[in-house]
């Protein structure tokens, strides 16, 4: 057998297996059961329905625990099977960086709940690393930008300089692992992706009085939009409309709005949907990689979902204010 009708095989085999698991996620009428349950420890019964780990007493760092144990099972698990196994450290690298962030102000006494577990790097290794100052064990990329953006907020005090630094190499990083995933649906995330935050950034840098040799600062690289056309747009010198890709036209009017001092939460979640909107088009091709980000992106979603409407419980909100808080 080949080397692709190996990898097609294994595809298959997995494809199917997902698609059995998919009939076991979040449905509309646990959620409901969730939101409508006349107690937590019902709404505890739907998680473990689940396939989560029960919490008892149900509480938000209970929560928080079970859901993010659950990502790290799946994670790791699919790490294994995965044919390209390139294809799950591509989604595993958002908990690196995360936890990036976190140690780069913390360091050593970063708490574990404030760690993800989720990423490429064990959280403890991670942060034995930020407290002794000593990278060479993480990945490569990781680890320089790591100790750059250190050097940076050690120099300049400037946590947003730093951050910028961490952003640029999780968006290097997604372009590597789109290439080692040979996965032309993943370049194309990471276009959309990129596009998305930095048209994001370039609003708020102009609403926030910079000057263009400040905003281009903040782009993260593996995009489409010519960047001097995004900043002339963002400065209102012309419409966002002439700048943006097809992907993104939606978003053009929003942008100009928030431009103008309108609303940046509105921008998001305009950004957001664009970006979803193209994960979710992996769940129309039925062999291959995307079923496996398809997968994964719905198991995501979950755990948002259920991250949303179980705090909600917990907070004490009306099925009505969750629900409105799941449809924001």
């Amino acid at each position: 057998m080949s080397a692709k009708a190996k990898k097609d095989t294994e595809y298959l085999f997995l494809t199917a297996m997902l698609r059995a698991r998919e009939t076991k996620l979040l449905s509309q009428s646990q959620l409901a059961r969730i939101i409508d349950s006349p107690s937590l420890e019902d709404a505890a019964s739907v998680l473990a329905d689940c396939g989560y780990d029960r919490p008892s007493p149900l509480t938000s760092e209970a929560l928080e625990h079970a859901l993010e144990k659950r990502r790290e099972e799946l994670f790791g698990e699919l790490a294994g099977l995965a044919p390209e196994p390139a294809v799950v450290d591509f989604f595993r690298l958002r908990y690196d960086y995360h936890n990036a962030r976190v140690l780069l102000r913390l360091g050593g006494n970063a708490p574990d709940d404030m760690l993800s577990g989720a990423g490429r790097v064990a959280a403890a290794r991670f942060r034995d690393c930020a407290a002794r100052g000593e990278y060479s064990s993480l990945p490569a990329e990781l680890a320089r930008a790591f100790g750059a953006a250190v050097e940076i907020l050690s120099r300049t005090g400037d946590a947003q300089l730093a951050d910028m630094e961490l952003d640029r190499a999780w968006f290097s990083e997604l372009e590597q692992y789109a290439r080692l995933a040979k996965s032309d649906f993943l370049a194309g995330y990471v276009r959309v992706f990129a596009d998305c935050a930095n048209l994001r950034a370039a609003v708020r840098a102009v609403r926030m009085g910079k000057d263009p040799a400040f905003i281009s600062e903040t782009f993260v690289p593996g995009g489409e939009l010519d960047l001097q056309r995004l900043v002339a747009a963002a400065l209102g010198e012309r419409p966002f409309s002439e700048v943006l890709p097809a992907s993104l036209r939606d978003v053009g009017e929003i942008a100009g709005q928030a431009a103008a001092g309108g609303s940046l939460a509105a921008l998001d979640a305009a950004c957001d949907r664009a970006s979803d909107g193209y994960l979710a088009s992996a769940g129309r091709v039925s062999f291959g990689v995307e079923p496996l980000i398809s997968y994964i992106c719905a198991v995501e979603s979950e755990i948002k979902t259920l991250r949303r409407a179980v705090s909600g419980r917990i907070a004490g909100l009306s099925a009505e204010q969750i629900r409105e808080r799941l449809w924001q």
